[in-house]
Parts: C-alpha cells; structure tokens; sequence
C-alpha cells in the first residue's frame, strides 16, 4: 500500500523506481490497511482510531440495577483487557466512570512499556480532585467544555493533570476536537472503556471505529444498565449496520468484534 501521509506518500516508490527496482503496489494491500489502520486513521482522518470496548452480560447489561458491576466478566477476558491498554496510545473514560468507580487506568504491566495516555472527558469538571486516576503516575488529560479561567479549573491548579477547553454543542466537550487534539499529541489508538452515555455520543458522533464486547454468560434482566445510552435508533431502518469480524472464546466468555458497514 502507499503511505496515505501527502508529505511522503509515493516518494519512497519513486526513489525505488529510479533506482531499477521493480515496484508492484496493490499486492495485499487490504492486509496492509488492516495492519495499520489506527496510522492510517490518523493520517487520513486526523484523529485516532477508536475501539469501544464493553463488559456485558448475555442480555447485554454492564451493570446491575444498584450500579455494581465488578465482575461482569472473568479473570481471561480482564486480563486481556488490560493488554488492549498496554496496545493503546490512550485510554478514555467520562466523568461518570471517574466518580463511580475511581478507576487508575494504569495497565497491569504498565511498567514494561511507555506510558498509556488517560484521557478523561468531564464537560462539567465535577470529577473529585482526590480521584486516583489525577495521581500523577501516567500523564493524564481531561477534556472540559468549561471556561479555562473558572473557578472549577482552578479547584485542580495543584492536579498534575491537563486541562484542556473543547466546548461543544448544548455544554458537551467536542469530541472530534478532542480527538483531534489527541492526534497531534501522537495518539494514533484510542480505547474506549465507558460509561454508556459517553459511548452514545460517540456513536452518534459516528466516531467508533471497532466495537469489542466480552459477553459473559449471566443475566441480569430489565434493571440492568446498557452498554450505550442517549443514543437511539427510532426504527430497524435506522439501526447502524455492523460487521462481525470476529468471535472466540476468552475463558468463560465469548468476545465479539464488530465494526460500523460504510460512512455515516
């Protein structure tokens, strides 16, 4: 495949060329492109290519009516969710997440490899200053649709995190401005991990590049929480068509891929 970045794309195949070298472009090119899609989504797109990945139940819930969800799945498929952070130049979570659950969105081996990016989008900047995930130990942004000189911004003067203003529409952070802030940081990968609302309005936003579920074989019924929420399909014609890529077995539960048919 050609390098889809215009400031070097067919210059390495021309110098090959003048050189005698004989060039065939095209030949497992769609392996290619899927070998390096999040670098491909970066240079054409200008953003990073963003999974969604979801815990869920077989009734598709990722959390029961209380709000507990620890633990959904089992331990094969958390450890390979720890891997897919360590794979990912961010990791994004909403201020939801952040003051339910106080996540530290530091890989398990974080130590053997570079330091994955915490992303946290807070619109409100209502996130406790105390939360784990503001301790310093990775670099961390939060994304805030709040003036930079109000009085919540200076609550986290002393926090060693950045905050960045991204207003949007109706007080929400502008998601693709953030993405397009994280690209020039050198995100080329994104990981979504929650909640549900922050995954509606990136799925609204049409701004999920692959969706990764691991299905656990429970129940939890009508009370439990779903994995996206504020967005809706108003009929079958509207639902968004996915691919299945692939399914498989992880431990005790069953981890599907799918990703979005065509544009939106």
């Amino acid at each position: 495949m050609k390098d889809p970045d215009p400031r070097v794309s067919g210059r390495g195949i021309r110098k090959l060329k003048k050189a005698g070298i004989e060039i065939d472009v095209g030949v497992g090119e769609q392996q290619a492109q899927l070998l390096n899609e999040a670098y491909v989504t970066h240079r054409v797109q200008g953003r990073p290519f963003v999974t969604y990945k979801a815990g869920v139940t077989f009734d598709g819930r990722t959390s029961a009516a209380d709000g507990s969800s620890k633990w959904i799945t089992h331990e094969a498929a958390r450890a390979q969710v720890q891997r897919m952070r360590v794979l990912s130049d961010a990791v994004c979570v909403g201020s939801g997440t952040v003051t339910a659950d106080d996540p530290l969105l530091i890989p398990a081996d974080a130590a053997l490899t570079r330091p994955t990016l915490r992303v946290i989008i807070d619109a409100g900047l209502v996130i406790p200053t105390e939360a784990r995930v503001l301790n310093g130990e990775a670099p961390t942004v939060i994304y805030t649709a709040a003036g930079a000189k109000s009085a919540k911004t200076r609550r986290f003067a002393s926090s060693p995190a950045e905050i960045v203003s991204m207003p949007g529409e109706s007080g929400k952070v502008d998601l693709r401005g953030m993405l397009g802030d994280l690209a020039t940081r050198g995100a080329l990968s994104m990981l979504l991990e929650g909640g549900a609302s922050l995954a509606g309005s990136f799925v609204d936003a049409g701004l999920v590049d692959r969706f990764i579920y691991y299905v656990s074989p429970k129940l939890l019924g009508a009370r439990g929480n779903s994995s996206i929420e504020g967005w809706s399909a108003g009929s079958i014609a509207e639902a968004i068509p996915l691919r299945i890529e692939s399914s498989r077995m992880v431990g005790e539960d069953l981890c599907v891929t799918a990703r979005p048919l065509g544009e939106r």
